[in-house]
């Protein structure tokens, strides 16, 4: 075994000319690593291994990466090839009995085969090789040996799923980078703990608010109307802004979901930062009746989400662990006082990080550079669960659009139902540029208007979806048993579309070769 290697030398620019920080940006591995521009040496190391620091001079003022630093670099991968450190785990599986049921395995097709610690660097993600054989006895049932090694790191949770025991094994890598979190990722519980609102700090001269914590953001729902209803000294309605000063975490507190409905539209400026651990169990929002020839067929807690319902201009904001009816199904969910919680009639209907937006033609509906991140909704069992979108539940036929969006990790349950957005009505011009999603489940009830991007559209005349990335790895479940479907959108960029199809215009990403 190989525990050490020295190396020295004078690595001199070659072509032209770059700083030490531009250099930086450069595509070399992780455990490249450079010295402070007032130290003539640098180093190339790799983090808890026994292999020992390579040291050499170099010009940092005149570096340009060449061959002698990357076989250095290529050297370091073949010693760490070598000093890998190899572990064995076994156990056996009992057919007939579960040793753990919740999480993914409360699926009665679900069971954890194993779970453990491993020790990482503190700073920096670690490459496994992971390899996984079963046995029946002694005779193989199945292999798989990963082509891909798989990242792990400190306070994260890395999850491998999928059909392992057969020889023809679907894997998914599911990675949670927020496990040191008090609330986990898609935990299905609600936190009985009570946020006392507090009233944020108005700008008049801006016609702004600043939010700072989470008890100035609770104050949101019962207070919006006042908030975007003010006036100027003429007595016009003015535009007023919501900015967001800090990352606002709930911790999984019980939320009501933000709702206006024609009312003057306003902004909401996140200014980059995080709204997370939200948890919503549908008793609020608005009762949504659906009719047919003024007959009404059926009523709902509808419009559920951070905001229910949005109209005007949301931007530079990220939406991270947003659960919606996380225990529709849960029997034994009590209150603060222990008394039994009845989630039986709880309705997943326009959900999303924002439920309902875009409802009618003079309605203005802005998203930019918005992003929803770890997302759940679902419904009980049996009830209504339609237009949920891991973004946005549903758009309607307003001025909408959205650019520079996304949607990654996202777990829904129903019918009009998309990645980004569950339905959208469409006929007059809803833009979608530049907007991606990513690791999309959803679990199907119905087979109607589903897909990892848009949901349904309802009209496809005069909408686009311009420069947009598809999901690669989707998932389409049967919610009665667990089992991967052969379920295929219409197209990779929605599920289906009533009318007007032709008129819907799709132009693909530019590539670069």
């Amino acid at each position: 075994m190989i525990t050490a290697l020295f190396l020295s030398g004078i690595v001199w620019a070659q072509g032209t000319s770059e700083t030490l920080t531009s250099c930086l940006n450069k595509n070399y591995p992780d455990y490249v690593i450079f010295l402070s521009d007032k130290k003539i040496d640098s180093v190339f190391y790799y983090a808890n291994t026994s292999i020992a620091p390579v040291i050499f001079k170099v010009n940092k003022y005149k570096l340009y990466p060449n061959k002698q630093l990357d076989s250095i670099a290529d050297i370091l991968r073949r010693i760490q090839q070598l000093t890998a450190v190899t572990e064995i785990y076994t156990g056996s599986i009992d057919k007939s009995q579960k040793d753990y049921a919740l999480g993914y395995d409360k699926s009665e097709n679900n069971r954890t085969l194993t779970v453990d610690y491993l020790m990482t660097d503190a700073t920096e993600q670690t490459p496994i090789h992971f390899k996984f054989e079963a046995l029946d006895g002694t005779s193989l049932i199945s292999s798989h040996d990963l082509k891909t090694d798989i990242p792990i790191q400190r306070n994260w949770l890395t999850t491998v799923m999928g059909n392992i025991l057969t020889t023809d094994a679907q894997l998914i890598i599911s990675i949670d980078e927020n496990f040191e979190n008090d609330w986990i990722d898609a935990e299905e519980w609600w936190n009985p703990a009570v946020i006392v609102p507090k009233e944020p700090a108005y700008d008049e001269s801006t016609r702004t608010y600043h939010i700072y914590t989470r008890e100035e953001f609770a104050w949101l729902p019962d207070n919006i109307l006042d908030m975007i209803t003010k006036k100027d000294e003429s007595g016009k309605s003015v535009n007023v802004s919501i900015l967001l000063e800090n990352d606002i975490d709930m911790s999984g507190v019980e939320w009501k979901p933000i709702y206006t409905s024609g009312e003057p539209t306003y902004t909401v400026d996140g200014q980059g930062h995080t709204l997370r651990n939200f948890s919503l169990n549908g008793k609020f929002g608005a009762v949504y009746e659906y009719q047919i020839w003024g007959i009404t067929l059926g009523k709902y807690n509808a419009y559920t989400g951070v905001w229910g319902k949005f109209e005007g201009v949301m931007k530079n904001l990220t939406f991270e662990n947003i659960t919606i009816n996380g225990l529709a199904d849960d029997e034994v969910h009590t209150d603060i006082d222990g008394n039994p919680i009845d989630h039986s009639k709880e309705y997943a209907y326009f959900a999303g990080c924002v439920g309902y937006t875009g409802a009618n033609y003079s309605t203005v509906a802005q998203f930019e550079n918005v992003h929803a991140r770890h997302i759940h909704i679902k419904a009980s069992t049996g009830l209504t669960t339609q237009n949920i979108g891991g973004l946005i539940g549903w758009i309607g036929v307003g001025a909408t659009w959205l650019d520079n969006c996304s949607a990654k990790d996202i777990y829904l349950t129903g019918y009009q139902a998309g990645g980004l957005v569950g339905q959208i009505v469409g006929g007059r011009g809803v833009a979608i540029k530049n907007c991606q999603t990513e690791n999309i489940h959803i679990r199907l009830r119905s087979r109607s208007g589903i897909s990892g991007f848009i949901g349904q559209y309802n009209d496809g005349a005069g909408s686009k979806i311009e420069n947009c990335v598809y999901p690669v790895h989707v998932e389409y479940i049967d919610d009665k048993n667990g089992v991967l479907t052969d379920y295929e959108p219409a197209n990779n960029y929605y599920g289906s579309c009533s009318k007007n199809k032709d008129k819907l215009v799709i132009t693909a990403p530019i590539t670069l070769l």
